[in-house]
């Protein structure tokens, strides 16, 4: 697993944390 890929999903959960 990338470090980018990592920091990606960790946006995507930020976001759907937010989102919810």
């Amino acid at each position: 697993m990338s470090a980018s890929l990592r920091i990606e999903w960790n946006c995507v959960q930020f976001a759907s944390e937010a989102f919810l």
